[in-house]
């Protein structure tokens, strides 16, 4: 899949189908990291589909812009690094296989304290075994390249739709909302 296959527009049209595709006319949505951005843009550009929504990690939008520290911008070393040809990709190959088997140094990785080398391919193998099948790689390295890029404002998609989305993020939200943050989160900077 190209960039342009995970513009925010398309990705909150997505959920939206999921949901009605799963029989449901309303959810609760839960969601973390990039999931948790794109759960922003469907609770405002679909407000009558989400009753709920609760996010790990990644704050509003609006607020985000405004947490763009240097600090930040050193925990988010990786996002712009996938910005570059080839380069998302050779950090991926190298990063993902081992990501949850044992965190590199200094890196992000799933940890988990009771783990031992069966129980986390057990717990954990199915991804790390959907990180290695074709296209996986490319696939995870657009999807950051096309959020960054949603984020400064590169449209990706329609201008009419990209317009709309952001006069919907200013739409206040009518429904309850919960940021779980996390003190030694690896990618995100206290504030």
């Amino acid at each position: 899949m190209g960039v342009r296959d995970y513009a925010l527009t398309r990705l909150a049209k997505d959920v939206v189908e999921l949901v009605e595709a799963l029989g449901f006319r309303r959810c609760v949505l839960v969601a973390h990291d990039w999931g948790a951005a794109v759960a922003w843009h469907v609770a405002h550009r679909y407000p009558g589909i989400v009753v709920g929504l609760f996010n790990l990690s990644i704050p509003h939008p609006k607020v985000s812009e405004k947490m763009m520290t240097v600090g930040q911008l050193r925990k988010s070393w990786y996002m712009f690094a996938f910005q570059l040809p080839m380069l998302g990709e050779i950090i991926m190959a190298e990063l993902f296989p081992g990501i949850f088997s044992g965190p590199p140094e200094g890196g992000m990785a799933i940890r988990d304290p009771e783990r031992s080398a069966e129980f986390a391919r057990e717990k954990y193998g199915y991804f790390e075994d959907a990180f290695r099948r074709p296209g996986a790689v490319v696939a995870i390295a657009n999807y950051y390249r096309a959020l960054i890029r949603n984020m400064v404002g590169i449209s990706l998609g329609s201008k009419e739709e990209d317009r709309e989305m952001k006069r919907a993020l200013w739409r206040k939200l009518d429904i309850p909302v919960m940021l779980i943050g996390g003190e030694n989160d690896g990618a995100i900077a206290p504030k």
